[in-house]
């Protein structure tokens, strides 16, 4: 089973066998593996690129696309309208970062973050209310 670049057996592993509810599983697998990054967006292969919390199959064709022409800027991503939200913390665009690369502040931030929660379908205020 391959999920963009990963094996079903580099998300979950004998030291973490269950997914982590905080994150999403390429986040996750990201933050307990921080010696691969940052990553130079100029320089990555698609694999690694992949690889990348927040870069989706879209956004990392669009980067490809884009380097072909020539090495990308901050404002390159920006107008390519890259989601940097997540991947600022595991990238570095022409040698600069966006954010130091400590595990603790990421993982903060990512939490900081407003989750959207999925509505339940038996949830008993929706159900009172008419409302589904």
């Amino acid at each position: 089973m391959r999920f963009y670049g990963f094996g079903y057996e580099e998300i979950v592993s004998q030291e973490h066998p269950f997914l982590d509810e905080r994150f999403d599983p390429k986040t996750a697998w990201a933050l307990r593996h921080l010696e691969h990054f940052p990553i130079e967006i100029n320089r990555a292969d698609r694999e690694m690129l992949l690889r990348v919390p927040g870069l989706g199959v879209r956004s990392v064709g669009k980067i490809l696309r884009a380097r072909r022409y020539g090495a990308l800027r901050i404002a390159d991503l920006e107008r390519l309208k890259i989601p940097l939200s997540r991947a600022r913390y595991f990238i570095t665009v022409g040698g600069a970062a966006f954010e130091p690369l400590r595990f603790e502040r990421i993982e903060t931030a990512l939490l900081q973050k407003p989750r959207k929660v999925q509505p339940s379908l038996f949830d008993a205020h929706s159900a009172l209310l008419g409302e589904l």
